[in-house]
């Protein structure tokens, strides 16, 4: 057996989604879907075949991606340079405090308000680092397909909960045949670029994949089974069980049924159920073919946990537990299994290290860098927008002219902003206009903007170039002109247009209060 095992990077928010969340909102899992990398394999697959759908009545075809041959595991967070795995349900701290952690599958005093908790970590022999789960939160609103903007009727407003650019997640892929996993490698390599999940349209989904290597013989986590121990059976991923009338029933039971039928003995071999953690969840999925969702299903949660006492098994049978999994959909990563894999009745708790977390100090440039053109530029318009916010507040303004000829000069400069061209021209002469007429220039003489006279600042600010140096100091917004492709003189003056507006219209709304008391 080989497993192809891969590091993930996210170079954009990833929306993979779980059944979460209202109507108008999509939550995004916290890792990724052995489903969701089988079908980037498989778009990778007819795209370089040229062909529409995979041949089902293949052989070679099922046994990739349809049958339990293969299967695609999900992809979970890298601390510390390590793939982490679920926290099993068995786990407590004392309410209120984060450490040490119990494992009250081994362990005897329990703590007076024991608290379960959730996500992932990694243990080494008795310390355990949690993974740190960041998020992308963004509101976005529903748009007309005919005029590309919201009209009445159609412009809801909904909510992306993604992960976070700049993550590193770890998966494998299990290939029973050799030559299976061989023939994976040629989609599944160092550097490969590609996209996943859901708004990928909207700037979601990009992925870089790094350290892929085939391997022999890997397993998830090390098992620490000796024969006379009780059996500790985790759950590595979700689970998918039938009762014996074939519905779905996650409870101890089925659980133990599953075991039973994998090793092919009768249930008197797992000996008795001393200890259950188990917890339940939907599961769902997305068929791309279909274009709809899967049928929602009835499941264990990952991280679930049976203590088995009397049992009869054998090292030969722990490891085949592990390698298969239990339940359905296996080729999806569902039902992978560890047993004995925590030895220990408490561990501490490590801080992630620093110099090794996934987004690393220069990341945000690199992904900047890499971006396409279009989605760098819309980048960039956010970070020029929020510095124009910042100066516009912190100007100071005195003595505003009137608010109609305030608005009056907006509106020239809208108009040149408006222009394919960019042409400052008009503005100068709007102020060279301005200039001539007596009653003006004097409102606008006595006009202040951080002590200097709001004509002279706007002149000077016009083709000014000490905001913007100022902003390319900052490496990433560098990366972003450069990966932009947009002629950084025009970038230039549509910034320093856009914050002589801002001003402005500060200054309209202090004279419009002035007037209004004055009325």
């Amino acid at each position: 057996m080989k497993a192809l095992y891969y590091h993930l990077r996210l170079l954009q928010p990833a929306l993979v989604t779980a059944l979460e969340g209202d109507p108008n909102s999509a939550v995004a899992f916290d890792y990724i879907p052995g489903s969701v990398m089988r079908g980037m394999v498989i778009g990778l697959f007819t795209r370089q075949n040229g062909v529409q759908e995979l041949d089902a009545s293949d052989s070679a075809t099922q046994r990739i991606f349809f049958s339990d041959n293969v299967q695609y595991l999900n992809a979970y967070p890298v601390v510390n340079g390590t793939r982490t795995l679920p926290v099993p349900k068995s786990w407590h701290v004392q309410k209120g405090e984060s450490a040490p952690i119990y494992d009250f599958a081994w362990e005897v005093n329990y703590p007076e308000n024991p608290k379960g908790g959730g996500g992932f970590a990694v243990a080494d022999a008795d310390v355990v680092t949690k993974a740190t789960e960041e998020r992308f939160i963004a509101v976005h609103t529903q748009r007309d397909r005919q005029k590309g903007r919201s009209v009445q009727g159609s412009g809801a407003v909904y909510r992306y909960d993604s992960l976070a650019a700049g993550q590193m997640f770890a998966g494998a892929i299990l290939c029973e045949d050799d030559a299976d996993a061989e023939w994976l490698n040629q989609f599944i390599y160092d550097g490969l670029e590609a996209q996943i999940g859901g708004g990928r349209s909207a700037g979601y989904g990009r992925i870089r994949l790094e350290q892929v290597a085939l391997l022999d013989g890997w397993a998830e986590q090390i098992s620490h089974f000796q024969v006379g121990q009780p059996l500790v059976v985790t759950l590595l991923s979700d689970t998918i069980l039938r009762n014996p009338s074939g519905e779905y029933e996650p409870n101890a039971s089925t659980l133990c049924s599953a075991l039973a039928r994998r090793l092919n003995i009768d249930l008197a071999f797992l000996g008795e159920v001393s200890q259950a953690y188990l917890e339940t969840t939907l599961v769902g999925g997305f068929n791309r073919k279909w274009g709809l969702p899967l049928p929602q299903t009835a499941a264990l949660r990952m991280g679930s946990t049976l203590v088995f006492t009397g049992h009869s098994l054998t090292l030969e049978d722990v490891n085949m537990l592990m390698r298969w999994g239990i339940g359905e959909r296996r080729a999806e990563g569902f039902g992978r299994i560890g047993v004995n894999i925590y030895n220990l009745p408490e561990y501490q708790v490590s801080e992630i290290d620093k110099a090794n977390t996934n987004l690393g100090e220069q990341q945000p440039i690199e992904i900047y860098t890499r971006l396409p053109a279009p989605l760098a530029y819309r980048k960039l318009l956010q970070i020029l927008d929020n510095m124009i916010i910042e100066v516009a507040n912190a100007a100071t303004i005195q003595s505003p002219p009137r608010s109609s000829q305030i608005n009056a000069l907006r509106n020239v400069v809208q108009k040149v902003l408006r222009s394919s061209s960019v042409n400052t021209q008009t503005l100068t002469d709007a102020l060279n206009y301005m200039d001539e007429r007596g009653a003006t220039r004097r409102q606008f003489d006595k006009a202040r903007i951080n002590g200097q006279k709001l004509t002279e600042w706007m002149v000077k600010t016009i083709n000014g170039a000490d905001d913007w140096n100022r902003l390319k100091s900052d490496a990433s917004v560098a990366s972003l002109i450069t990966a932009s492709a947009r002629d950084e003189d025009t970038l230039r003056t549509q910034y320093n247009l856009r914050l002589i507006d801002a001003v402005l219209a500060r200054a309209a709304k202090q004279a419009q209060r002035k007037e209004n008391t004055n009325a």
